[in-house]
């Protein structure tokens, strides 16, 4: 059963859906997004991604860290967190150490938080007024943050966030205290280690999809600025994952340095030489910045 957490969550979310249907301008930008999402490539990702949750909920199950307790909260993360996780997957090839960065993300202390909250969560009422003072506070601080004049302002709203979370901590603590003789303490650290766990296990299908999506990038080049059959572009494709195989961040700097030549390679003989002249000069540069 959701908590107040989860139907606090909801009722907001429909009210902004509500406000969103009501406004013609957000109306078609909903429509436009809609449709977007109903391509089948896209379909056919979040179909895999949720093949791959489920193979890791099997793996949860056999290892005692999931049951059937967690349903919602598992539902909830899945639609939230592992959809956000695929949508951003074009990252991959943005910055070096993705894995590493989007792993120490699952320990980072605003996740953490949000899970130890909902550990002994207020009732629906006080949980409706607390998730958008928490939503403008922290919006707020975004917006500051960007703003390198207003650091009075910046560290004003921080203060104010960090005792207005120091105190929502205090109650949780002070719940879980009062009800230490019968809260099952093996639950409790199961739902604390549940989106670390999940988040996790998701990130080697998030960044296959952000390989895939580079070679994507590179096809698409191909297909527009080459003119090849569907035959021509299969080799060139070949010499590509050849070449880079799941190195998502290289196929993407390759494609943004040296795309439109790379249509017009001709072979896989071609487009391995291109590949080499690339790397070769991509050395060179290197080694003159030294």
């Amino acid at each position: 059963m959701p908590n107040s957490v989860d139907l606090a969550g909801f009722i907001w979310c429909g009210v902004l859906l509500v406000v969103t249907l009501a406004l013609p301008s957000f109306r078609g930008s909903l429509a436009g997004v809609a449709k977007a999402l109903a391509r089948w490539k896209i379909l056919l990702a979040f179909i895999l991604l949720a093949a791959w949750v489920a193979g890791e909920i099997g793996l949860g199950v056999w290892l005692s860290l999931w049951n059937g307790a967690f349903v919602t909260t598992t539902t909830i993360w899945f639609v939230v967190v592992a959809a956000w996780l695929l949508v951003s997957s074009t990252d991959v090839g943005s910055g070096e150490h993705y894995l590493t960065k989007r792993a120490l993300a699952a320990f980072a202390p605003a996740t953490l938080f949000g899970v130890f909250l909902s550990l002994a969560p207020p009732n629906l009422i006080v949980e409706l007024v607390l998730q958008p003072i928490i939503v403008l506070l922290l919006a707020c601080l975004f917006l500051a943050q960007r703003r390198k004049d207003d650091a009075t302002v910046r560290n004003v709203l921080a203060v104010v966030i960090a005792c207005f979370f120091v105190v929502l901590v205090g109650s949780v603590a002070g719940t879980l205290y009062q009800e230490r003789q019968t809260v099952d303490w093996g639950q409790v650290w199961r739902q604390f280690a549940l989106p670390v766990w999940l988040y996790i296990g998701a990130l080697p299908f998030v960044y296959a999809a952000g390989v895939v999506a580079s070679y994507g990038h590179a096809l698409t080049m191909v297909k527009l600025f080459g003119k090849k059959s569907r035959a021509e572009r299969f080799l060139p494709a070949l010499a590509l994952v050849w070449s880079f195989s799941l190195a998502g961040r290289q196929v993407t700097l390759f494609v943004r340095n040296a795309g439109f030549e790379f249509a017009r390679a001709r072979g896989f003989r071609g487009a391995r030489q291109m590949v080499k002249d690339y790397r070769r000069g991509k050395a060179d540069d290197d080694a003159s910045a030294d």
